[in-house]
């Protein structure tokens, strides 16, 4: 039975290294998985599930045959679609056909059971299928993790849209998996379509603000030293959702007994109550958020920002100040000179994933969520306090609000699309801590999943005999946050007049090649193969520099991401044409998109840039 094995085994470590690393010296789970033979002599796979009778992942008689037939039966379901992704690579049956059936497809493929890929490694010669160069990628996890990051990689090389198909048997054999997974794939395109909106909806203000921020924050501590500085405390992320009001007074008295984070505009209702959080939290880069901490004495609360931010929150006098970083915020990390050593986080779309993820930096493990309802309980948007929005303005917003969503007291909530997603977007986030406690206190929110139900009136009543001082955060904030080293400093400045002077040399790349392109339109018709493979062997030339330099790749790249990306799906198809002058009209048109954006953003980088002169060491 595993007669195929170590030609496989070569086969994926040398092809599929990390699969290959995934799999290495493990051996199925044969109460879960077991091989057998069909009628005609080929291997399949039974499943047998913890209640319930087996199931066959293919059929009992010609496995083949019947993966003939489902290929056969997709035509007119994937004809508009260039790329698919398909989940279950079972022991390869479907992909075999299917490769074979539509050699003009492009394939991302999922696998969710390790154990199954064990058994087709061991059962089928599985290298004339994965040996397919129209496989762009190939995953196997049941984690989300593993989905997203298949998904989003996929997302970024797509042309138009992509089919998504199941392997019949996996929809029957695993329903919930399949139901969860179908939404993920939905939750990724649409963050994805979201992502790119914001790209460009916020590029002016990620601008102003990155650079502008460049002034402040290296002269702030990072929160590298607030790592694991409070293990053993539970944290209180507070929101601005109506529930918040409704526990004000449980906070106050938890004060000095838990660890309370405000998230964005919660900071406004803390105070306007009273109570003073241990820490705010901030990453917004909109006006909005200037207008919130135009009302906030941050010289009484200790901030924790992103870089990202709007910059005149940075200009505000303040007692203390630290910084953290976003995996995305590329530019930032560029000119930062960002390690592996660095307080990165992850890019949740909402303010208050930032505010979790600082709470699990400092190693809190028990975490209560109180304002975060995702909804409009009582047709309410936020807890009295918080007025950073005119009232008609989010009357509008509750008025529109069409979706219904359960809540904590098994009733529903009305909730609107951006909402819903941001939800969805914290509820994914969880998932990836499962050693952690979530904790739901809004007596009226929404249901959020991977929380329990728990009031901040039981956490009150269990941390009853605790009372530290009143300023017990402030002093380790004091003991543990550390300036950077003049070395670190000498860097940074180093990384800022990098990106100054390529400034102004891809200014005059993109210009130049332009040019290029425009001798092209004029002439292209009239153009030997000589002269067609030399206007190639030019563009190259200022091409190349400029894509392969690494200020551009992780500072300029950041503002073009929606046009770079659109050149990444393109090219390939580019360099497939035989044709000198096929070739040249899909390079004009890939770049022209990026050429004239360059220009938009090249006006708004340039005095921004000009007025950054850091004079971080002397």
């Amino acid at each position: 039975m595993k007669k195929y094995a170590a030609d496989n085994l070569l086969f994926l470590y040398e092809q599929y290294p990390q699969i290959y690393k995934y799999i290495r010296n493990r051996k199925p789970n044969l109460e879960r998985f077991q091989a057998a033979f069909a009628r005609n002599g080929e291997p399949i796979i039974s499943y047998h599930p913890e209640e319930g009778k087996p199931v066959w992942l293919n059929s009992r008689y010609e496995p083949s045959l019947e993966a003939v037939r489902w290929s056969e039966s997709l035509e007119q379901e994937i004809r508009q679609n260039k790329d698919v992704l398909i989940c279950g690579f079972g022991l390869g049956y479907h992909v075999q056909a299917f490769l074979e059936a539509y050699p003009d497809k492009r394939l991302y493929i999922y696998e969710p059971h390790i154990d199954v890929f064990l058994h087709a490694i061991e059962n089928r010669d599985i290298r004339p299928i994965l040996d397919n160069k129209r496989i762009a990628m190939f995953a196997i996890g049941e984690d989300y993790q593993t989905q997203l990051s298949l998904l989003e990689e996929m997302l970024n090389h797509v042309t138009g849209t992509f089919a998504n198909l199941i392997l019949p048997t996996y929809r029957s054999a695993f329903p919930e998996f399949v139901k969860s997974y179908y939404q993920t794939v939905v939750q990724a395109a649409t963050a994805m379509a979201a992502s790119h909106r914001t790209v460009a909806h916020f590029r002016d203000d990620w601008i102003r603000n990155m650079i502008l921020n460049m002034k402040h924050t290296p002269l702030t501590p990072s929160f590298r030293g607030m790592k694991d500085s409070c293990e053993g405390i539970p944290a209180i992320i507070v929101s601005s959702g109506p529930s918040l009001g409704m526990e004000m007074e449980a906070l106050k008295n938890l004060k000095n007994r838990a660890l309370i984070i405000a998230a964005g505009s919660s900071v406004q209702a803390l105070q306007k109550n009273g109570l003073l959080p241990h820490l705010a939290v901030s990453m917004d880069p909109g006006y909005a958020n200037q207008l919130v901490f135009d009302q906030v004495d941050l010289e009484q609360i200790p901030l924790l920002f992103i870089p990202c931010l709007h910059h005149a929150i940075l200009e505000k006098p303040a007692s203390c100040r630290m910084h953290a970083f976003f995996v995305l915020d590329t530019p930032t990390n560029y000119m930062m000179n960002v390690t592996g050593e660095d307080p990165v986080f992850q890019n949740t779309g909402t303010v208050s994933g930032t505010a979790i993820q600082a709470a699990i930096y400092m190693g809190c493990k028990e975490i209560y969520f109180i304002g975060q309802d995702y909804s409009f309980p009582d047709d309410r948007f936020y807890s009295d306090g918080v007025g950073h929005i005119r009232e008609e303005i989010l009357k509008n917003r509750i008025a529109d609000a069409h979706l219904m969503v359960p809540n904590v007291q098994g009733g529903m909530n009305r909730t609107n699309a951006s909402m819903n997603l941001l939800r969805q977007g914290i509820e994914q986030f969880l998932d990836l801590y499962p050693g952690y406690q979530f904790y739901n206190a809004s007596p009226v929110g929404a249901v959020i999943k991977h929380t329990k139900a728990k009031t901040l009136g039981a956490l009150l009543q269990e941390r009853s005999d605790i009372e530290w001082d009143e300023d017990w955060f402030a002093q380790r904030l004091q003991r543990h946050l550390k300036p950077y080293t003049e070395a670190r400093l000498a860097k940074i400045q180093d990384r800022i007049g990098t990106v100054k002077k390529n400034f102004v040399s891809f200014d005059d790349a993109f210009k130049a090649i332009q040019m290029h392109f425009q001798s092209a339109k004029e002439r292209l018709t009239a153009f030997s193969d000589e002269e067609m493979l030399r206007w190639l062997v030019e563009f190259e030339q200022m091409w190349s520099p400029v894509v392969d330099d690494e200020s551009f790749k992780h500072f300029f790249a950041f503002f073009l991401l929606r046009e770079l990306n659109y050149i990444d799906r393109h090219w390939p198809d580019m360099l497939e044409s035989q044709d000198y002058g096929e070739k040249i009209i899909k390079i004009i048109s890939m770049l022209e998109p990026l050429i004239h954006s360059w220009e938009e953003i090249s006006e708004k980088l340039q005095p921004y840039l000009a007025e950054l002169e850091p004079a971080f060491i002397t």
